[in-house]
């Protein structure tokens, strides 16, 4: 709709959003604020999806960890400074 108006000559945006310059760069900025909050949402959701097997069993395609003993074996690995004991309590006490 925009390129349609631009290239009949007219303005690509109403005036009403025209009259502050600054309204519409926080406009934009809203937006993108928005989006990068939508986007991060859904990331966290699907990795909560796939830690616990909603996505999948362990060795199909796009699935990391299948279930939530391997998540917590992987978690394991990056805390590899922490004590055992102290890890496997935390993990899995929820």
């Amino acid at each position: 709709m925009i390129l349609a108006r631009l290239a009949r000559g007219q303005e690509a945006l109403p005036a009403v959003l025209l009259d502050d310059d600054k309204s519409t760069i926080n406009d934009i900025g809203e937006i993108q604020l928005r989006v990068s909050q939508a986007c991060s949402g859904m990331s966290f959701s699907l990795q909560f999806a796939d830690r616990f097997g909603l996505w999948g069993v362990y060795g199909q395609p796009n699935v990391a960890w299948g279930n939530y003993a391997r998540f917590v074996d992987d978690t394991a690995k990056l805390d590899w400074f922490l004590p055992p004991k102290s890890l496997d309590n935390r993990l899995r006490s929820r």
